[in-house]
């Protein structure tokens, strides 16, 4: 199936026309698009939560032009794969502001997400690209059919808190986790352990942003937070296949009530 996946990406044109590629390679798992429709009629007010979503050829979860948009609770592995248009496992693109109402309007929690990978490159840039396990992509009011209110030209006030990464970023080999291109983003209380030779962040074009109460194995100088933690979290038990693994960690983790209550969750997983 791969190397039909790659031979259907090198075709541009079929008839006289443009090919957007086999939808045998492309289809998204749970796809929520308001490209199509106009500023008045943008998707809002979604649930997405306890699904199981594989073995997509695209992406699993995906959100364009949408807002209040809710992904909890899920498991999403091994998908994307296959597909020509560079997709991750659980995605949000081009954020759609319904209305200026404050609080969290996009919010993605409690889900397991592993295995998402892309080995088919992207049409567009002719490389590979993405594979990410959770993305939030940019909000370009340029390149979206939406033209945000707000006019954000990138992502904007996220909270990225409470989460273990581990041994993401292959293929394309980026860094474990990270914010690009992004304005008010905090990352806080995460647990991030690069694949090997794999970099724990990076910092391209952020304003604004708080990185603190991380724990990583090596010592990095990308962003260092003052109460950051290096060292072994000490996970009960590792393995590539999610549904083996045990990612809590033992009693004596360096990263046991080493984070910050600043933006307390109602969840806390040991």
């Amino acid at each position: 199936m791969f190397a039909q996946a790659l031979a259907d990406e090198a075709i541009k044109e079929k008839n006289g026309k443009k090919y957007s590629g086999d939808p045998h390679f492309n289809t998204n798992g749970i796809f929520i698009n308001g490209r199509p429709n106009g500023p008045e009629n943008k998707p809002h007010h979604f649930v997405v939560r306890h699904c199981v979503v594989s073995k997509c050829p695209g992406g699993g979860i995906v959100g364009i032009e949408a807002d209040y948009l809710t992904v909890e609770d899920n498991l999403v592995f091994e998908n994307a794969w296959f597909m020509r248009y560079g997709g991750s496992g659980i995605t949000t693109l081009n954020n759609w502001a319904f209305d200026d109402a404050p609080g969290y309007h996009v919010i993605i929690q409690c889900n397991q997400v592993w295995a998402n990978r892309t080995n088919v490159p992207w049409s567009s840039i002719h490389r590979l690209s993405d594979g990410n396990g959770i993305l939030l992509d940019v909000s370009d009011a340029e390149a979206s059919s939406a033209q945000n209110p707000n006019g954000d030209t990138a992502q904007n006030h996220a909270d990225i808190i409470d989460n273990t990464t581990y041994w993401n970023g292959g293929n394309v080999g980026y860094p474990e986790l990270f914010a690009n291109r992004s304005d008010d983003v905090v990352i806080l209380n995460n647990i991030i352990v690069p694949r090997p030779r794999g970099a724990v962040t990076s910092n391209n074009k952020n304003v604004h942003n708080r990185w603190d109460y991380n724990l990583y194995l090596d010592k990095q100088d990308v962003l260092v937070g003052e109460h950051d933690v290096v060292g072994d979290p000490m996970f009960i038990k590792v393995a590539r296949e999610l549904r083996d693994a045990d990612f809590r960690l033992r009693p004596g983790s360096p990263a046991l009530d080493s984070g910050t209550d600043d933006l307390a969750q109602p969840k806390d997983v040991l």
